[in-house]
This record gives structure tokens, C-alpha cells and sequence, in this order.
């Protein structure tokens, strides 16, 4: 996928903005729902995480394979700083 557009829906890509501009801190599950979709998040709701997974699968994986958006346990999402140099 180098080099090639990647087809994102509106939440997508606002998810991904958010992330990016956060690049190597952690986001959380909670700030994404609030920005991206303007509420909250109800106990057992999955909708960031359905999200996230989507734009994994969109994105693929960094060079050394390991994907770009790591789940952090209890804290949220990070989007890693890779060096391709």
C-alpha cells in the first residue's frame, strides 16, 4: 500500500487525523468518541474500536510489519512513529 491512496470513510479519517497529530502518546477510546463522533461512550460500546480495526486493515503494516496503531490496555490507541530511514 507505499505510496498508494487509501479509501477512508469521513470518521476514518477523522480518527486517524486525531491519532497522527497525537503520534506517540496515547489517545483515548473516550477523547476519540467525543471528537469524532460528539458523544460519549456507553458502557460495552464498540464503535471506535470497529473503527480502528478498519483502518488498520486499510492501512497495513509499517516495514518491520508490526502495525501502525497499537491498543494500549485500559488507555486507548497510539499511532507509532516509524523510521524508515
Amino acid at each position: 500500500m507505499r505510496g498508494e491512496p487509501v479509501a477512508l470513510t469521513g470518521t476514518e479519517f477523522n480518527i486517524l487525523a486525531i491519532l497522527m497529530r497525537e503520534a506517540g502518546h496515547v489517545v483515548s477510546k473516550d477523547l476519540l468518541a467525543q471528537s469524532v463522533l460528539g458523544r460519549t461512550l456507553r458502557p460495552f460500546d464498540r464503535s471506535i474500536d470497529v473503527h480502528i480495526s478498519k483502518l488498520r486493515r486499510k492501512l497495513g503494516v509499517a516495514a518491520d510489519g508490526d502495525s501502525l496503531i497499537h491498543t494500549i490496555q485500559r488507555g486507548g490507541y497510539l499511532f507509532r512513529i516509524v523510521d524508515e530511514a
